[in-house]
This record gives structure tokens, sequence and C-alpha cells, in this order.
């Protein structure tokens, strides 16, 4: 088994080699080329409009804060349309999508889809509030408390209490471990996804995760469960 994944990794290794190096990727020519991001306030919606609008591409962005960081400078850039939007408004995004169409008549070339929360727990009981809370490292064990406190008593009876708070507390522990400050991997996958002419159906962005997606995906399913809860078990 060690044998036949040392051998995966070595010929994939090779082939995204040769691929980087010697095979020249075609890309679109941007001229006229309409691109929507959403969430652009900061991190990586701003960061791709930036790299986005430096090759050349006109840009819809969509921002929460009229006063952020993202907002005020995209609004100093050329071929760039900033539109204030809560997406957690339907109302707003309807009247967006009307806008959009009266304008941009002859379509958008891609969209972005940076904007939105991920977060594991009981998605109906959540509300955006706590959601985001849960993101903001400082506050991280109050909206796990919050967020228990709201959950209905039928819910909350399927939930051993200790355990619950002790998968925030590794989640918080894990995302430390694995959050990376560098941008660029991240805005390098979104510029290829959007510019190129043979995009890649998925884009694993970190150390090893090419490797490790294509190795695990060939692996039997039994193996992948088991090799599923060896790292859940590892990190926790």
């Amino acid at each position: 088994m060690i044998a036949v994944a040392s051998f995966v990794i070595l010929l994939t290794s090779t082939i995204v080699y040769v691929r980087k190096f010697w095979l020249k990727e075609k890309k679109i020519d941007t001229t006229g080329k309409i691109v929507l991001i959403t969430g652009c306030d900061s991190g990586f919606g701003l960061a791709s409009a930036l790299r986005l609008h430096d090759i050349g591409l006109r840009l819809i962005v969509t921002c929460l804060n009229n006063d952020s960081v993202g907002a005020k400078q995209l609004k100093k850039l050329s071929n760039t349309d900033v539109y204030i939007l809560n997406l957690r408004n339907c109302t707003e995004i309807e009247k967006f999508i009307i806008q959009l169409k009266d304008t941009f008549k002859g379509g958008i070339w891609a969209i972005v889809n940076n904007a939105g929360i991920g977060t594991p727990g009981e998605l109906l009981s959540m509300s955006v509030k706590h959601a985001k809370n849960i993101f903001q490292r400082s506050s991280f064990r109050n909206a796990a408390i919050q967020l228990w406190n709201d959950l209905e008593d039928e819910k909350r009876s399927l939930y051993n209490e200790q355990d619950f708070f002790k998968r925030f507390e590794n989640m918080a522990t894990n995302m430390d471990k694995v959050s990376e400050i560098n941008l660029n991997p991240v805005i390098e996958a979104i510029e290829n996804a959007v510019t190129s002419l043979n995009p890649k159906i998925r884009y694993p962005v970190g150390k090893g995760a090419r490797i490790f997606n294509i190795v695990y995906s060939s692996l039997p399913v039994n193996l992948q469960f088991k090799l599923r809860k060896f790292t859940s078990t590892t990190r926790n």
C-alpha cells in the first residue's frame, strides 16, 4: 500500500511539474470581459478584485459596508463598479440582479462567489450574527455559548454539552494550526479559474493539498473513511 501511494505521489509531482514549467496554459482575451465578485470589503474578495483588475478585467464588486477598506479602495479603480449589497437580504439581491441585467446587457463572464460563512453546526438554528461571531477568534467561546443557549430543547438533547463545547475549542485550535497568512495561492487559483480556457474542476489549495486529494481519491472507500477518522482523532 505504501509503495502504491509513493508511486502515485511521484507520478503526480511529475505531472504537476511538467504542466507548470513546460506547458503554457491558454488564457482568455480579457478585453470586454466582466467579472462579478462578492464580499470585497476585505480578505479574499478584495485581494482577488485587485488581482483581476490588474490583468485587465472589468469588475462588478459588492461590499457589505460603504465605509470598509475594500469599498473605499475599489471605488478609486477604473473599470470597477462598486455596489453596496447585503447578501442576507433577498429583496436587495433581487433588485441588484435586475439592475445588472439592465446595465450589463452583454452578460457577465464569471462570478467569484466569495461572500459567505461556513461552519459546522445546526445551520437552521444559527443566526448570521452567531455565525459571524464564530469566526472572530477573540469571541469564539462566547459565540459557542450563545449558540448553545439558543438551541431548542429538542435539538440540545441530541448533544452532550461537554462534547459540544469541546468541538468548538478543537475547531478554534485547528484553525490556528492550519490558517495561512499568505493569500496568494487562493488568489492565483481564482485567477486561473476565471482566465483559463480550460479551467480545472477543482482547485485544492494549501501545502500538499493537491497531492493529498489525488492520493485520497484513489483509495478504496473503507480506507478513505479510516483516514478521515484518524486525522480527525489526531487533530482533536
